[in-house]
């Protein structure tokens, strides 16, 4: 039995290696700042590689921040491990000992049972946080080979020392009640574990070894007293060797464990001669060689003279131990003919006061670092040449206590002082007190790492007591992970803008005084036709429109907007030429259209504007003026033409009747037969009813036309025609006509009840009197809205006029169209009349044999 457990301990001690092997290298992707470098990269080949391993973590301040593989162990990053108990102490284990330590097994957060080591990393002699790796309890007991030795003749056990109370916990709890006085056992400290190894059936091996045990003890009792002396210091000296023996194997495989998976590349040379005894696989990638090619070389072949001469001197002195290590930095020659910058720490292997035989490098690839350096140092040669030369003014200063650390020439030149009147010149000292407040609080913010810079205008008391605007911005010279420092302020004189704008913003305050002012409404539309800028006239219309959108369009009259949005279009065209005489209309209620006279300017070109700018103008006042002058002209012009038709009429009519008059009167005279002119005076009383009549109609005309004051009332238009039809009721009956009334009861329009008695009246007598031999009388009376016009419509299937004859004679006085004596030819006259005079119009359609249709158009 003390064999096998001695080989599960070697397969013990040999799997904790690699995992403190795994944990070093990484840790030493921390670097000095803090920043954890090439993370997947460096714990991918740690774990993808040694199936030991069954994931890593970086724990960044007690906190797992990183971990491999991602998708397996994602749920543990964030977890705090010093809030739990179970976590805390053996974690605080390590930190303590300074080395790693293997906490559990545990339950993990991911789920499983595992171990899991943890190295603590140092940086500042403040501990930064762990590297940690984590073995599954299954993986761990493979490893340890337990299961070649599980037969029929032995068990095993593994427990955990708890390191509070120190009760002992087992894990495999098939075996927890075995008898400790038949079994072998190892401890190991790394993790405060033990393995015991027991047989199955302890009493079988009694029985069989009874006899033999019976002659052991009666022998030893015959020669025991004879050995003891002589035995006994050789047992104690060999437990000794043993135990060393094992402490220097372990040591051993530690260090090549480290050695040949360390991130950095790591050599043993002889110290006497140079020469390379032994290179780490990190080394060879470095340098490009292989191990058999490093070996044959020595350390002045791959160094230049002056490093080699400053390494050798280093040398002398670890040599008579003046000192115990060096470190420095030097060149190294790669097998490709390039050099690389590296550290190189040197550190003897052997004791103080043994002869100097070899030692170990340690060579870390700084050739990146060094390149930043180079251009670090570069950059501050920039910077400086810049801070100096540069045209606007520059200072660095002390973010903790405000003082000037260092300016440039052109701050100096600025603010009136000389350079040393500026060092350590406390910032508030040259601020106007206005805006000190303000630059504090900004710059707690910068400290505080709630802004990244920051940037007011503000101003300057230059040394003559005048004051000076300057546009400072102000940027910290530290990263979000430092403690603040200094920051580095670039001041740009603007006092002559800041006067320019103040005279552009008083004569802007002037203009948009007078445009606020001004009964005028300016608009600025974008070129997308947007308004950008509404004046407050134009506002105040909106409102009294009770409109909420400031859009041009909304003030514009629906049917004038094409004709606007034409206009807007042709000036696109015409940049900087203004559009002029754009007449629309607005309606403010629905009793009130104002007029508009707009001018568009394309001022889209300009960049103060870029827009459209539209002037617009009431002119409701002389556009009614206009109308109403346009109106009267007509009004005038209608009459006139009325006033010549009827002197027309008059002088044809009157003077037929004159002529009758005349004709009878000459032959009255000229008679000479008392009966013939018995007969003349007869006829006179004809004629004369014939001009009484046509005086009659003539006043009734006049009537019509001079009636300016006409009586104007809603009237509900079914209800008017159907009072009319009852004064034809007996017609109707005789003619057996057929009435169809299509008029909505609602319908109500603006009319004289007169006038729309007369014109209905018309109308039907007409059509009942004309209608057709052949076939009974049918009216259609209709009554509908087309847009916003009202219209009446009266058709009969009477006899038709021949319109291709009588269209221009249909609505004229004394002009009839049938053979009946009853026909006067006034009726239509008449009616197209008060229908004009009611602002109407009519119209006729009608064929021959087939009937007419009579339209009244009413607004």
């Amino acid at each position: 039995m003390s064999t096998i457990i001695n080989l599960v301990e070697k397969n013990m001690n040999q799997a904790l290696k690699y995992s403190y092997s795994a944990a070093l290298s990484l840790g030493m992707q921390v670097n000095n700042e803090g920043e954890v470098k090439n993370f997947e990269e460096v714990a991918s080949r740690l774990v993808d590689n040694n199936p030991n391993i069954n994931a890593v973590e970086i724990v960044e301040g007690g906190v797992i921040t990183h971990v491999y593989p991602f998708e397996e162990n994602k749920a543990a990053l964030g977890l705090q491990i010093f809030e739990k108990k179970i976590h805390r102490i053996e974690a605080l284990r390590a930190v303590e000992d300074k080395q790693m330590f293997f906490a559990g097994p545990l339950e993990l957060k991911q789920g499983g049972l595992a171990v899991i080591g943890r190295l603590p990393i140092l940086k500042n002699n403040e501990l930064w946080g762990f590297s940690a790796v984590i073995i599954r309890l299954d993986n761990l007991l493979a490893q340890s080979g337990i299961d070649q030795f599980s037969n029929e003749e032995y068990n095993f056990q593994f427990s955990k020392i708890e390191n509070s109370t120190r009760k002992e916990t087992f894990f495999l709890p098939a075996f927890e009640n075995f008898d400790k006085s038949y079994s072998e056992e190892i401890t190991l400290p790394d993790g405060d574990w033990k393995f015991y190894i027991f047989p199955k059936n302890p009493n079988e091996i009694v029985y069989i070894l009874l006899p033999g045990m019976l002659l052991i003890i009666f022998l030893s009792g015959l020669f025991g007293f004879i050995l003891y002396k002589y035995s006994r210091e050789p047992e104690i000296l060999k437990a000794i060797v043993d135990k060393k023996s094992r402490q220097l194997f372990k040591s051993e495989n530690k260090f090549l464990t480290v050695f040949n998976q360390a991130a950095i590349g790591m050599a043993v040379i002889d110290s006497n001669t140079g020469i390379l005894l032994q290179s780490n696989s990190k080394l060879q990638q470095q340098l490009g060689y292989t191990n058999e090619e490093l070996l044959e070389l020595d350390f002045k072949t791959i160094t230049t003279k002056v490093d080699f001469d400053e390494n050798q001197r280093l040398m002398r002195e670890l040599c008579n131990n003046k000192r115990k290590e060096y470190s420095h930095k030097i060149k190294l020659l790669k097998k490709n003919g390039e050099y690389i910058w590296v550290r190189l720490t040197v550190s003897a292997l052997w004791q103080l006061g043994e002869k100097p035989s070899t030692h170990i490098a340690l060579i870390e690839d700084i050739s990146e670092s060094e390149r930043v350096k180079k251009e670090l140092r570069r950059s501050e040669l920039k910077f400086r040449t810049i801070f100096n030369q540069a045209a606007v003014g520059m200072s660095r200063t002390d973010s903790d206590t405000g003082n000037i650390l260092e300016s440039n020439k052109a701050f100096q030149n600025l603010i009136g002082y000389t350079e040393e009147e500026l060092t350590n010149k406390p910032f508030i000292e040259i601020s106007h007190p206005d805006e000190i407040q303000e630059n504090q609080n900004l710059l707690k913010k910068l400290q505080r790492n709630e802004i990244k810079n920051f940037q007011i205008a503000k101003r300057f008391i230059r040394k003559d007591g005048k004051i000076r605007w300057v546009h400072l911005s102000v940027t910290p010279l530290w990263n979000e992970k430092q403690k603040f420092n200094s920051h580095i302020a670039i001041i740009e004189d603007i006092t002559e803008r800041v006067e320019a704008q103040r005279k552009l913003q008083k004569s802007e305050d002037r203009f948009r005084a007078l445009v606020e002012y001004s009964n005028e409404m300016i608009l600025i539309l974008d070129k997308n036709k947007k308004t950008i800028y509404s004046s407050p006239a134009f506002k105040k219309l909106m409102y009294q429109k009770e409109v909420k959108t400031n859009s041009l369009l909304s003030l514009v009259h629906s049917d004038d907007q094409a004709y606007v949005k034409k206009k807007l279009e042709e000036s696109k065209k015409l940049p900087g030429t203004p559009l002029t005489d754009i007449i629309f209309r607005s309606v403010i209620h629905e009793d009130q259209v104002i007029w508009n006279d707009m001018t568009i300017n394309n001022l889209l070109e300009q960049e103060s504007i870029q827009g459209f700018v539209l002037n617009i103008r009431n002119i409701t006042e002389s556009k009614e003026s206009e109308l109403r002058l346009k109106d009267s002209y007509k009004l005038v012009k209608e009459q006139n033409k009325r006033l010549v038709n009827f002197s027309y009429i008059v002088s044809h009519n009157l003077r037929s009747h004159s002529s009758n008059l005349e004709s009878l009167l000459g032959l009255y005279q000229s008679s000479d037969s008392e009966e013939e002119k018995e007969e003349y005076l007869n006829l006179l009383p004809a004629v004369s009813n014939n001009l009484s009549q046509t005086l009659y109609d003539l006043n009734e005309v006049i009537s019509i036309h001079n009636n300016h004051s006409l009586k104007m009332e809603y009237l509900n238009i079914k209800s008017c025609i159907s009072h009319t039809l009852e004064s034809f009721a007996l017609s109707i009956k005789e003619k057996n006509a057929e009435i169809d009334i299509e008029v909505p009861e609602d319908m109500e329009l603006y009319l004289n009840p007169a006038y729309l008695e007369s014109i209905m009246h018309n109308l039907i007598s007409n059509a009942l009197r004309y209608c057709h031999a052949e076939r009974n009388p049918r009216i259609s009376i209709k009554g509908f809205q087309e847009n916003n016009t009202y219209i009446l419509e009266v058709s009969d299937n009477g006899i038709g006029i021949d319109l291709d004859k009588n269209r221009d004679k249909i609505f004229g006085l004394y002009n009839t169209f049938s053979n009946s004596t009853n026909s006067r030819g006034i009726g239509l006259f008449i009616t197209k009349n008060q229908v004009e005079a009611m602002g109407g119009r009519i119209k006729v359609k009608s064929e021959i044999g087939k009937g007419s249709s009579f339209k009244i158009y009413i607004n």
